[in-house]
């Protein structure tokens, strides 16, 4: 019992760091190809 907190902790911190990786890297491209990229943004966030 004492394990399950701990495990799910360490999921959302994993999950969580995932999350905003994801998103700096789309706003990474969004920056970079704004301009002619924005409909592969758009697919790729769907």
């Amino acid at each position: 019992v004492i394990g399950g907190p701990v495990i799910i902790e360490n999921l959302l911190t994993y999950y969580g760091l995932n999350l905003v990786s994801a998103f700096v890297f789309i706003v990474f491209i969004y920056n970079k190809y704004r301009e002619n990229e924005t409909v592969f943004i758009f697919t790729f966030f769907m």
